[in-house]
């Protein structure tokens, strides 16, 4: 599998790991070729093919390594979309559990039993 460096033409800097921030080469992320096509290069970004050291290659033969590579979601790295998919399943379930909580504890406004509220 061959890999690759995305170097912008426009801020004359290379892509981090992130695929979101620019740095120089020497801290630049690198891809396999098969994720450049979802990661939406435009005419100022190219793709220069890059050799990881040995002890990259076997962390990636193992499985162990892990690109940052925009994944499909909200076009964010794997890890952080993973953090946007976990929020949204909080966010629903508490939203779930609000709108239970609400239809068993809200009364309708009613002035004959008002007087009963305790006051600060």
């Amino acid at each position: 599998m061959e890999y690759f460096k995305i170097f912008s033409t426009g801020k004359q800097q290379w892509w981090s790991q992130d695929g979101l921030t620019y740095t120089d080469e020497q801290d630049a992320g690198f891809w396999p070729e098969n994720s450049l096509g979802m990661m939406g290069l435009d005419d100022t970004q190219t793709a220069v093919r890059y050799v990881p050291p040995p002890q990259t290659l076997a962390l990636i033969d193992s499985g162990l390594y892990e690109f940052g590579a925009l994944s499909p979601v909200d076009g964010c790295s794997k890890g952080e979309s993973e953090r946007i998919e976990l929020r949204r399943e909080r966010d629903e379930r508490w939203q779930r559990e609000m709108n239970d909580i609400e239809s068993e504890t809200i009364m309708p406004y009613n002035p004959a039993w008002m007087h009963q509220i305790p006051h600060d």
